[in-house]
């Protein structure tokens, strides 16, 4: 079973998840909160939620130290 590509711009989520990765070195998020972020858009991709897994990453900051 194949599924169309939901993710037209990959490199969104790319970048998200490395600001999601510096944000946890830094020491400014926890682990739960890496995890959740990177779930939500996972959650978000899987369901077909285009509008959430698009905005979400672009809209996401981590908490200034």
């Amino acid at each position: 079973m194949s599924r169309k590509q939901l993710v037209a711009q990959p490199r969104v989520i790319d970048n998200f998840v490395g600001r999601v990765l510096d944000a946890y070195k830094a020491g400014t998020i926890s682990r739960l909160d890496a995890i959740e972020a990177v779930g939500h858009v996972w959650t978000a991709i899987d369901q077909g939620n285009e509008t959430e897994f698009t905005t979400f990453p672009l809209n996401w900051g981590a908490p200034k130290s």
